[in-house]
């Protein structure tokens, strides 16, 4: 859970520009939000809590100095026998690959689910290693694998733009990577909070004699395949992302997409396989002075980028990173893209951002902050 791009960590603007007051974000606790603050130190980065000033609604998230890693252990791997081959229900549902049957409170956020299939090539004598939740079977040609996957959403909040169904279908997929002897698969773009979330279940066919291993880190908010090392550009983890979304919309560095197209099939469902249950935010360790200072520092100062907002009034959210350098300077202050022609918008956010002195801090400490701007 060190990146922070993990989706426990992407802030939440779950307030809407009415006025009221932001919720917790994906991932986070209510503890971590609102809830008494512990000075002592932190073993890795940690979300801090959501601010309201009179004009901006910010979430933001600090990370200080390196701390001493965890001792790693090496992922315990189970062996997998898949189900025994049976004949595929392929006939294609009258409703097609997307179902809008799911919950949500507005008609632009999409609830239900779209369902996809991807086929990729396995070399000989490989060890598939797959999502502990994955469902498996045999059934697939020689030399290949099919993913099957269902991608949900349901999600009750309010984010400052829409979350489209083909939002849901490009932004969470698979991803791969090889290792020795070893084809890794992961996912990426789920996420959770108090308020829903974004999730995937895969059935994955092999072909006869093929070996399978399920491990956990695979799937889910901490999959490895999702989660960005600290301070890789924002632009670069969502490109190509469809409406608004609170996780990786791209596999980390290292993994390659899994190409997929729709399934009107619905062949996941059918198969009865499940997604992973969420993961429990009360793992989120506790905060720093240090991040404390920083957050505090955002939040009361975060009015002053309203300006910025007010000669495009079409534009009213941004994602911004930067990091805190000796002398409590920001550097490689970046935007997230909001819209085309946003250019002078994204410059004032810079600008005002650069002026900042930040709380004497050990540098370097890397920030991502959420802004939603009040009409």
């Amino acid at each position: 859970m060190g990146a922070w791009l993990r989706p426990a960590a992407w802030a939440a603007l779950t307030a809407a520009l009415s006025g009221c007051a932001a919720s917790p974000g994906p991932g986070a606790s209510r503890a971590a939000v609102a809830g008494p603050r512990n000075p002592a130190p932190s073993a890795a980065p940690a979300l801090l809590r959501a601010g309201t000033s009179p004009f901006v609604h910010v979430q933001v998230e600090a990370h200080g100095p390196p701390r001493a890693p965890a001792p790693r252990e090496e992922p315990k791997e189970t062996p997998v026998t898949p189900r025994p081959e049976a004949p595929l229900d392929l006939r294609a549902d009258p409703q097609g690959s997307v179902d809008g049957g799911g919950r949500s409170l507005h008609k632009n956020v999409f609830g239900g689910s779209v369902f996809d299939v991807a086929t990729f090539q396995l070399g000989a004598e490989i060890i598939l290693v797959l999502p502990a939740a994955a469902t498996v079977a045999y059934g697939a040609p020689k030399g290949q694998a099919l993913i099957y996957s269902e991608k949900s959403l349901a999600f009750m909040g309010h984010p400052p733009e829409g979350m489209p169904a083909a939002g849901v279908r490009q932004n969470i997929g698979c991803a791969s990577r090889s290792v020795t002897g070893k084809l890794v698969v992961g996912t990426y773009g789920e996420w959770g909070s108090i308020e829903g979330g974004a999730h995937m279940a895969l059935f994955v066919l092999v072909p006869p004699s093929t070996r399978v291993v399920t491990r956990a880190g695979l799937e889910g908010e901490s999959s490895e395949a999702g989660t960005w090392p600290d301070g890789a550009p924002v632009a670069a983890s969502e490109a190509g992302r469809i409406g608004y979304w609170y996780a990786a919309t791209r596999p980390a560095p290292g993994w390659k997409a899994i190409a997929s197209r729709p399934d009107p099939s619905r062949t996941a469902r059918r198969s009865g396989a499940t997604a992973p249950a969420r993961e429990s935010a009360s793992t989120t360790p506790p905060l720093d002075d240090h991040e404390h200072a920083i957050e505090d520092f955002v939040t009361s100062h975060a009015a002053e980028l309203a300006v910025c907002a007010e000669a495009r009034p079409n534009l009213r959210a941004a994602v911004m990173t930067w990091r805190v350098v000796a002398g409590g300077l920001a550097e490689a202050v970046s935007v997230s893209p909001m819209a085309a022609n946003a250019r002078a918008f994204e410059e004032c956010l810079v600008r005002s951002v650069q002026a900042w002195k930040f709380p004497a801090s050990p540098p370097p400490v890397a920030v991502r902050a959420s802004f939603v701007f009040d009409e």
